[in-house]
């Protein structure tokens, strides 16, 4: 490092855009907090705080949980500052920082940006995308993706309230403005049950989906059926039982016609004036 070097992340994280962009000098170490590089994503995390690494073109062998030395350059990133053109050297093999635990809703995002958090929710969906997994936790404001760098048995956590442990990136529109987060888990063992995970609610009648209930749990799935007597899209239509109508948002389209009696099981959403 040499004087006038920026030396801290925290010190990175708080230039301008314009500051960034003049490519002033950084040295900085800390941990690894999530490695990729099929996607060329790396994240490091000193004291002060937390950074995205852009490792395009550069050959690693690191993981989570690495101490590694960082030089390179800052650059304005396309939602807060970021270290470009780096040189990265083991150094030996860190502590995770203790994790920030973040609520999508009340946390503050700017703050977490980068950071080794910690988030507790129910699962509601996986998939798989070219050998990455990503579990969806969550629904509206509260609605959060987590991403593994390979392929996990993402099924036996559906409907199950979790404990993560990774980094939170924040996704961003083409004005750097935060839209949206997800967490970034660098493997399996950072993915836990919270208790027994929890268990969907029974079948029910539409009327009395959130009415109260001392065992309904509104973070679990729900399960009805009925006739379908509206169909607005390939995924979206109507269902209504003897006690009310609903309306229903699949993950994919359905070949359902009206009059088709069917089973429901999914998560609810509060819409304008019902769930």
């Amino acid at each position: 490092a040499h004087k006038g070097d920026i030396r801290t992340i925290d010190e990175l994280k708080h230039l301008s855009v314009a500051e960034a962009s003049a490519r002033r000098p950084v040295s900085v170490r800390g941990v690894v907090t999530y490695f990729d590089p099929y996607w060329g994503l790396l994240f490091v995390q000193d004291r002060t705080a937390a950074v995205f690494v852009n490792t395009s073109g550069l050959d690693l062998r690191l993981k989570a949980g690495d101490l590694v030395d960082v030089s390179g350059v800052s650059g304005p990133g396309d939602y807060a500052p970021v270290i470009q053109d780096p040189a990265v050297s083991f150094v030996g093999h860190g502590a995770f920082p203790a994790p920030m635990v973040v609520d999508p809703v009340q946390s503050n995002l700017s703050l977490a940006d980068s950071r080794w958090t910690k988030y507790h929710g129910v699962v509601h969906a996986t998939e798989v995308v070219d050998g990455h997994t990503n579990l969806k936790l969550g629904a509206g404001d509260a609605a959060l993706n987590a991403q593994l760098p390979t392929l996990i048995d993402g099924e036996r956590f559906r409907d199950k309230e979790i404990s993560i442990t990774g980094t939170l990136g924040i996704m961003f529109n083409e004005r750097r403005q935060a839209i949206g987060h997800e967490i970034f888990v660098p493997g399996p063992e950072f993915l836990t049950l919270v208790g027994s995970g929890g268990s969907p609610n029974p079948e029910s009648t539409i009327a009395m989906l959130r009415r109260y209930s001392p065992e309904f749990d509104e973070h679990h799935s729900v399960g009805f059926s009925g006739q379908v007597v509206l169909k607005s899209a390939p995924n979206t239509f109507v269902v209504q039982d003897a006690t009310a109508g609903i309306q229903v948002r699949a993950v994919g389209d359905l070949n359902l016609q009206l009059g088709d009696r069917v089973k429901v099981r999914g998560f609810l959403r509060q819409g304008e004036y019902s769930p």
